[in-house]
């Protein structure tokens, strides 16, 4: 089976200008995300797609491949289905650009619920580390019901939930399907376009991970990975 790993990274965020190039320790945090990704896949199974010749550059000196991209896309799924329609894969799994500490082996888990058949689209969950996270309306929530697929995501802090993790696995035609579809009301309200295939009827495999889950969303958060170091190990 043919896999492709694309990881969109976008200059021009709103919140966090330049942030794929965000240094985190000794390495752009698009470099930590893109070896996490290759020692799941493969470096030659995982493409960086971006609208932005700067982060092009950095990427292509650290030996990623990389796909410019159109700058007027509005989601990181718009950009991943661009590269599809380029490269052609069985399966495409969309890592996204702002998760350094991502390990191998949830993209694994994730993508073993595509391979294996059971689902067509899948992403990750980790447990919160406290009460204060469930609570934070900036962190997804993922309702998960007994047959290990998604009930609901949510920034509510619903009960029995798990922390969302940025990552989703799509057969082609799934992800062909999505990005042909207007934004559902459900998207629309909570401000998550995963909602718009739940809502859809596509059924979204949820695969348990564990690991200390920093998404990086503002210039701050960058200091809880960087005075951990311990996070940053690649084994």
């Amino acid at each position: 089976m043919k896999l492709l790993g694309i990881i969109p990274a976008r200059y021009a965020s709103t919140r966090f200008p330049g942030k794929p190039l965000a240094m985190i320790s000794d390495k752009p945090m698009i470099e930590w995300v893109w070896l996490r990704a290759a020692q799941a896949l493969g470096r030659e199974s995982v493409i960086i797609a971006t609208e932005d010749e700067r982060i092009a550059s950095a990427a292509k000196a650290f030996g990623a491949r990389v796909c410019l991209t159109s700058a007027t896309h509005v989601s990181g799924t718009d950009r991943v289905a661009e590269v599809a329609r380029r490269f052609d894969a069985e399966v495409y799994i969309n890592i996204q650009g702002d998760e350094p500490l991502m390990p191998p082996q949830a993209i694994s888990g994730a993508l073993e619920l595509v391979t294996s058949g059971r689902f067509d689209m899948s992403t990750a969950c980790v447990p919160f580390r406290d009460e204060a996270e469930r609570l934070e309306r900036s962190v997804v929530k993922v309702l998960i019901d007994r047959n290990q697929r998604a009930a609901y995501f949510s920034r509510l802090p619903l009960p029995d939930s798990f922390r969302h993790v940025g990552l989703y696995v799509y057969r082609k035609a799934i992800l062909e399907t999505i990005t042909q579809m207007p934004p559902s009301t459900w998207e629309v309200a909570e401000s998550l376009e995963q909602l718009r295939a739940l809502q859809s009827g596509i059924e979204i495999g949820v695969a348990w991970a564990d690991f200390t889950h920093i998404s990086v969303d503002l210039p701050e958060d960058l200091q809880k990975i960087t005075g951990h170091p311990e996070l940053l190990r690649l084994v």
